[in-house]
């Protein structure tokens, strides 16, 4: 729930001016006035002896002529406690009865005729207060007095005495004593009035509460006298005592049972508080604790009881709690509270115990509406003092030590307090100055007096039908009118309703409602006059004087304060969803509702920037405006600001306007005075379209997010970026601030921040915008912009300008200033994008290892730099994985790989091993014939460049060479053989042996037409491919073992020529070549090694040492 603040809400801002003279003349410091509002909304005031009695009204308009009563001689002051005002039972007259403190009864029966005195023994005691017995056909009256006396009073009707009763007839007053306290003096009886009750402390009555505990239901309705005694049977007086709290019963009379609650807060105080035990190591502190009783209310099955505590030995102060006792029946009390809570007041108000009168004035009100319902989204409990009013919101379970919502205040520090009293719903405070004011609680900005405003905004645009999405609109219509009257729970309960039933969604139909109230006409009786289709031809400054109230009151004000009902009611989380308006097919209600906020400040600053000025061009775009619209022109009433300003989501049609006025305005003049004047205006006008939004931002009624913004639509800066344009070509720096064009400058600096706010942070970097203000000579202009909006990229190149000493002053400056790791990032991509190898080398710190961990072109230089030669090495390599496109780099990134692997510390040989298998198998496509690459799109047809194959890709291109000769088999064979070096071939088992196979297949078919008819002995099969490639490999250099591997499985050969199986010659001549050739491979070797001794041996004898 949205923060809420206590409020004082003025209902009378002055009194009827008999009761304001009477305050007036009687201002000394002995005077005595209180005051006090019925249920029924009768106000009395006691100024001295007058009794000033009215009616209160809703409206402030209206001030009432209040009756002026004489009260009885008195030698005490009076209060509003012993006076009543009442209606008799199905009659609308007014009676009064007043009770002067000695017990003189006087009784209007009527309020406009004469009074009847009468009197009551009160036996030396004084009166304190008179209460109306609730839920009585006849009007009785409970009398009580300062030292606990009670006396039922009830109107005379002209029946006879009951025998047997102890009555006294009294001028049409029945009393008759329940419970009394005798034989007090007339000193005690003084003091008792002024400085409370000296005798015995706990004696002395603070409040006395009329409960029933039988409903009226029960009764039988045949005799009325019948129903008042059986009535008055189960109704029981509850007495709270300074000290103590009692329970009589009224027929019979008699005290039910009587509590101390002190005692029983004491060890809550102490505990909660001063954090006390009941042990003899506390004794001492806990000797010094007081606790008094301030006041109570009824609430539901029992009572709250403001209780204050003070311990002397630690403090003055007083602190202060509320504790909830059931009242269960009249048989034995409530032992202990079913709750306790302290009280944090949340002002600076303090009281002490050593000031006599500390606790005199406090008061605890409820009214009967907050008595047995939730105290969610109404005032809760209300604590008046002599200069603040505390709302109290109850916990729903008064159990344990719950504790209380938050504590709101509300001060009159600057008035004097008077009385205060509650009616059926409300709590208010009678003050001296500022008159009679309802104690609410309401969202923080609420707006009390907008109610008017929102019924008019509601009444030109009821909606017409009863359609599913209509009858949705006008629960909302009514939930927020509520609101708007302050009626908070009726106003949820029609939320809660409108959830229930609607057929709409929440944020369809909150923002075709908020749509409604920026595009309604005025509540103008012109525009009832004359419609909606006309307006005016005449000069666009004799617009109506109320558009301006229009403005601010019926749109701005209004749709401020239906947000605030969005907010409170917990509706503005369903405006997440996107919806379908007139404003945006794809954006968020969140978002629109945020634009027509922004579009109705737009039109207030520029009506009231137009009242000031002379605007000829922009009254020039306000009426292409409207032409455009199609709107009529045949009526003497409107002018063209009332149409242009009364429909207020469409005023971004202004800027395209003011775009063609100003082309059209260039083109025709010949003038540069008139050009400026024009470029001027126009800017000014969007000076304030784009203030207007920056001032609405800063104080938002509606955050977005992340969501997208209105302004963010190229259809919106577009325009604002042209006229940028239109500046720059027409700005000098040396305009004098009176002529005209002087205050281009400032427009380009205003409009150019709200197009860069607009765009996304890398759109910023290196802005056009900014660009022109330093092409023009505004270089410190485009600096400030830069640092404000981060156009790092454009604060880099300026440094660049500078010599290397100050240029890299100013980068640290800048990475001091900005503290992000995205100014550290584009300068890192400068400086490689620029090939400023140098200084990117140079930059250290968290961001460049960030950097250079991110990209792997540089990173290995780095490393290198830094004498990292093993992670060198393995950047290299993993950079030439991934240059496959290029063959040529991937063989100097191994090449370097290799190298940076040789000068570690520690060699990495299987790091080695892998390089030197990549240099290899580079090395076998690097002896392919280009003619056979090209035909496996190995060489980029554009540029040139022959893309790295993996060793399959290489053997393949070779075996399916149309040469199909020894050669393009033997390099498959040494590309096969590099497989087989790699460190990882051993998982590559079923691969080799598939190349393999592929390998020897393709040499025997190259001359499958030679063996199919070799028939007879013959050496034709020595010719064969198959034959020379056998030969080849014997020959070769690579060892015995790998030229083992390289030898084809004979048996698989022959079982794949299906064609050839039924020529034994095949098999035989395959099967004999395979073992000739496997026993050739040690006698060559043999015979080379011997060849090499004798080599060796020669050259030692002709002296060469080898």
């Amino acid at each position: 729930m949205l923060d809420e603040e206590l409020l004082l809400e003025s209902v009378e801002t002055d009194y009827p001016s008999l009761v304001r003279e009477a305050l007036s003349i009687n201002s000394d410091v002995e005077f005595h006035c209180s005051a006090s509002l019925s249920e029924n909304n009768y106000v009395w005031f006691v100024i001295g002896r007058a009794l000033f009695i009215w009616k209160l009204k809703d409206e402030k308009s209206t001030i009432n002529v209040p009756f002026v009563l004489t009260l009885p001689p008195s030698g005490l002051p009076y209060t509003v406690r012993t006076i009543r005002i009442y209606t008799k039972s199905n009659s609308s007259t007014v009676g009064v009865i007043a009770i002067s403190p000695e017990g003189t009864i006087r009784h209007w029966p009527n309020i406009s005729r004469n009074y009847i005195d009468s009197s009551i023994d009160l036996e030396r005691e004084v009166a304190l207060s008179l209460d109306v017995i609730t839920y009585s056909e006849e009007a009785m009256f409970l009398l009580s007095t300062t030292t606990c006396s009670f006396f039922l009073l009830s109107l005379d009707t002209g029946r006879a005495p009951t025998p047997g009763k102890r009555q006294k007839m009294a001028y049409g007053i029945i009393s008759k004593p329940l419970y009394t306290n005798a034989n007090r003096s007339i000193g005690k009886r003084v003091s008792s009035v002024l400085f409370g009750d000296t005798a015995k402390h706990g004696s002395r009555l603070l409040k006395a509460i009329v409960i029933e505990m039988i409903s009226r239901d029960h009764c039988d309705m045949n005799d009325v006298d019948d129903i008042s005694e059986e009535r008055l049977r189960h109704m029981y007086i509850l007495a709270l005592k300074s000290k103590t709290l009692q329970l009589y019963s009224v027929d019979p009379p008699s005290k039910a049972w009587s509590l101390d609650p002190t005692q029983l807060a004491v060890e809550h105080f102490a505990s909660l508080v001063w954090n006390l035990r009941n042990i003899p190591e506390q004794s001492k502190w806990r000797q010094e604790m007081k606790v008094w009783l301030v006041d109570c209310v009824r609430i539901r099955a029992g009572v709250v009881i403001l209780m204050a505590a003070a311990n002397t030995a630690i403090s003055t102060q007083i602190h202060f709690a509320l504790g909830f006792l059931p009242i269960h029946g009249v048989k034995e009390a409530t032992e202990n509270f079913e709750w306790f809570c302290l009280l944090k007041l949340p002002t600076n108000e303090t009281f002490r115990s050593t000031e006599e009168d500390s606790l005199m004035g406090l008061s605890l009100h409820l009214p009967l509406e907050s008595q047995q319902c939730s105290h969610e989204r109404i005032e809760g409990l209300l604590l008046v003092s002599r200069r603040f009013a505390y709302s109290i919101r109850l916990p729903d379970s008064l159990q344990g030590n719950a504790e209380v919502g938050r504590i709101h205040s509300a001060s009159f520090i600057d008035d004097t307090l008077i009385g205060s009293a509650c009616d059926t719903r409300f709590c208010y405070l009678l003050l001296k100055e500022r008159g009679i004011n309802r104690i609410r609680l309401l969202p923080r900005g609420f707006d009390a007096n907008l109610a008017r405003s929102v019924l008019a905004v509601q009444s030109m645009s009821t909606s017409n039908g009863d359609t599913a999405s209509n009858v949705d609109r006008d629960l909302l219509a009514e939930a927020f009118l509520l609101f708007a009257k302050g009626d908070l729970p009726a106003s949820n309960s029609r939320v809660e309703n409108l959830l229930g039933v609607r057929r709409t969604s929440v944020a369809q139909l909150c923002i075709n409602y908020a749509l409604d109230i920026v595009d309604d006409i005025p509540n103008d009786e012109r525009w009832h006059a004359v419609g909606v289709q006309t307006r005016r031809k005449s000069a666009l400054t004799e617009s109506s004087f109320l558009l301006k109230v229009h403005l601010d009151e019926q749109k701005r004000k209004v749709l401020a304060m239906f947000i605030l009902f969005l907010k409170y009611m917990g509706l503005d989380a369903k405006l997440d969803m996107t919806v379908h308006s007139q404003l945006s097919d794809s954006r968020s209600a969140r978002s629109q509702m945020a634009e027509l906020t922004e579009k109705v400040d737009i039109a207030i600053g520029l009506y009231a920037w137009c009242e000031k000025h002379s605007v000829a061009y922009f009254d020039a775009a306000i009426n292409r405006v409207l032409r455009n619209r199609k709107e009529i022109i045949n009526d003497d009433l409107l002018t063209p600001y009332d149409y242009f300003f009364y429909r207020l989501s469409r005023i971004d049609e202004l800027l395209d306007a003011l775009l063609v006025e100003e082309e059209e305005a260039l083109s025709a003049s010949t003038e540069l005075n008139e050009k400026l004047v024009c470029i001027e205006q126009v800017g000014a006008a969007l000076v304030i379209f784009a203030e207007a939004i920056e001032q609405r931002r800063a104080n938002s009624l509606i955050e977005t997010g992340d969501h997208f913004r209105w302004t963010q639509q190229r259809s919106i800066f577009s325009p604002i970026v042209k006229h940028l344009d239109v500046i720059f070509d027409y700005l000098s720096p040396n305009i004098e601030n009176s002529t005209p064009g002087s205050q281009l400058r400032l427009h380009a600096i205003s409009l150019s921040a709200i197009v860069l706010e607009e765009q996304l942070p890398n759109e910023r970097l290196g802005s056009p915008i900014i660009a022109k203000f330093i092409a023009v000579g505004e270089k410190a202009v485009g600096v400030d912009l830069a640092k404000k909006f981060h156009d790092y990229r454009t604060l880099i190149e300026l440094s660049e300008e500078l010599p290397e000493d100050e240029r890299r002053s100013q980068i640290e400056y800048y990475k001091d200033y900005f503290r992000t790791a995205d100014f550290h990032r584009v300068l890192h991509e400068y400086y490689m994008e620029k090939g400023q190898l140098k200084n990117l080398l140079q930059e250290d710190g968290p961001q460049a290892d960030e950097f250079f961990s991110s990209n792997d072109t540089v990173k290995w230089i780095r490393e290198l730099n830094k004498r990292q030669f093993d992670r060198a090495s393995y950047s290299l390599k993993s950079l030439a994985q991934r240059r496959g496109d290029d063959v040529i780099v991937k063989k100097h990134l191994l090449s370097f790989a290799k190298l940076a692997a040789l000068c570690a510390d520690e060699r990495d040989t299987e790091l080695l091993d892998e390089i030197n298998a990549g240099l290899r198998l580079i090395a076998h496509q690097e002896e392919t014939p280009n003619d056979i690459l090209k035909k496996v799109n190995a060489v980029s047809s554009t540029s040139g460049k022959m893309c790295s194959l993996t060793a399959e890709q290489i053997i393949t291109a070779n075996v399916n060479d149309p040469r199909c000769d020894c050669d393009c088999h033997f390099r498959a064979l040494l590309t096969l053989s590099s497989v087989l070096d790699e460190p990882a071939s051993s998982s590559h088992n079923d691969l080799i042996k598939s190349l393999k196979a592929k390998i020897w297949l393709s040499a025997i078919k190259a001359d499958s037409s030679l063996w199919k008819q070799m028939r007879t002995r013959s050496d034709e099969h020595k010719q064969t491919i198959y034959c020379e490639l056998l030969n080849r490999l014997v020959e070769s250099d690579l060892n015995d073992s790998r030229k083992m591997q390289l030898l084809p499985n004979v048996e698989e050969l022959i079982g794949c020529m299906t064609e050839l199986s039924t020529n034994q010659r095949f098999a035989f001549i395959v099967r004999s070549e395979e073992e000739a050739a496997r026993r050739q491979i040690p006698e060559v070797t043999k015979q080379r090694k011997e060849q090499l001794n004798r080599e060796i041996e020669f050259a030692r004898a002709h002296g060469f040492n080898y």
